[in-house]
């Protein structure tokens, strides 16, 4: 069985997989504007009802895979955390994956005929995102709103927060939530980490700014 979750933003999402892809059960929360730390109270004990619904035992999972970043801090602590705990009590291989390559996957199989440049999803910081070229999605920077502006790039994808910002700078921001289907397909064909101990959250101190890097 395969299980992935989302804990980089606000919201939790989680999603079980037979081994061919197929999802069984899904688990979203939405959080409200005013609420904090569904995380750590909510993840273990949804993700523990999943199993349960559908009769699944966690020695009967073979992949975890899960956001690694970029994206909240304490989101992906708690997300990094708990794969390890899952990893180490059932054997289960951890798949952790980076926003944006799911997002490129989603758009390659959703929306195969759009033109997109770039990626860009919401920093810890209002004015900054966590950008790549579409081309080179693994490859994640953080920059500034104005230095993505400033690259002329014409069409972005990420968070529905800047959507507004960008429209006024004559930049396309196509929102893409993450699709429970290609995150399953993601850890299903994604290679497994080697060193469990050693794994930890990509943070936004981990992407550093480069002066090319909103280069379309």
């Amino acid at each position: 069985m395969i299980l992935v979750f989302d804990t980089s933003t606000k919201d939790l999402h989680i999603a079980l997989a037979n081994t061919d892809g197929v999802i069984i059960g899904e688990y979203h929360y939405i959080t409200p504007i005013n609420e904090r730390g569904i995380h750590d109270r909510m993840l273990a004990f949804e993700t523990a009802r999943l199993l349960e619904t559908h009769s699944i035992n966690t020695n009967n999972l073979t992949r975890v895979g899960f956001i690694n970043g970029p994206g909240s801090f304490t989101g992906l602590r708690i997300g990094v955390s708990f794969a390890k705990g899952l990893a180490f009590g059932s054997g289960a291989a951890l798949v952790p994956m980076i926003a944006h390559s799911v997002i490129k996957q989603a758009i390659i199989i959703e929306q195969p005929n759009l033109s997109v440049g770039g990626i860009a999803l919401l920093g810890y910081e209002k004015s900054s995102v966590y950008y790549s070229t579409f081309s080179t999605a693994e490859k994640v920077t953080y920059n500034t709103i104005d230095e993505i502006i400033a690259s002329q790039a014409k069409h972005l994808v990420g968070s529905k927060e800047l959507i507004d910002v960008f429209l006024r700078n004559n930049i396309i921001l196509h929102p893409v939530e993450l699709n429970m289907k290609v995150l399953i397909s993601c850890c299903k064909d994604g290679i497994p980490t080697i060193s469990v101990a050693n794994l930890e959250p990509f943070y936004g101190s981990d992407f550093m700014p480069h002066p090319t890097a909103t280069s379309a």
